[in-house]
């Protein structure tokens, strides 16, 4: 019970914070079209796959490109019909899909502000509460590397320090 009072109050604590910071970019309004309730399994291990796939790929940038990150994984495991960690776990046949993945990485402190905010962002993206900033990507890279699968890709934005794709139709 401890649990879910602290998560709610997290969650509200970030829906405010980052609504005001977010206002003009349009985070917070009605979803384009809203995850099917059978898609969303909301316990605390997918919760946290999410979230540590913004912490790690995310915790620099603003609400905006913590959001666009979450909205990654989720389209990709509504695409791909797999769990959000099946697809943060996921491996291709040049290691990982995720490339923090494949280094070692320090336990992540829970009470770290970067890792709770990691979470509430996964938790209200994958409620969700907010519009797909990425319109439907399911790929993304930092802008400080040029991958060659970006090549057969369609960029749908950027947003902060990544560029996001989704496969063409």
């Amino acid at each position: 019970m401890k649990a879910l009072i602290t998560s709610l109050f997290f969650f509200l604590l970030t829906i405010t914070s980052v609504a005001n910071a977010t206002l003009n970019k349009e985070i917070f309004v009605v979803p384009e079209r809203k995850i099917e309730q059978s898609t969303v399994v909301l316990d605390n291990k997918q919760v946290s796959c999410v979230a540590r796939a913004v912490y790690h790929e995310a915790r620099g940038e603003d609400a905006y490109g913590k959001f666009a990150v979450a909205h990654v994984v989720i389209n990709r495991a509504q695409q791909d019909k797999k769990s959000f960690c099946d697809i943060v776990n996921e491996r291709n046949r040049h290691g990982c899909q995720f490339s923090w993945k494949c280094k070692r990485t320090k336990k992540i402190d829970a009470k770290d502000e970067a890792w709770v905010d990691s979470f509430s962002v996964a938790t209200i993206a994958m409620s969700g509460y907010t519009s797909d900033n990425t319109y439907g990507a399911t790929y993304f890279h930092s802008t400080k590397v040029n991958p060659k699968w970006n090549k057969v890709m369609v960029q749908t934005t950027m947003i902060g320090r990544h560029i996001f794709y989704k496969e063409p139709l």
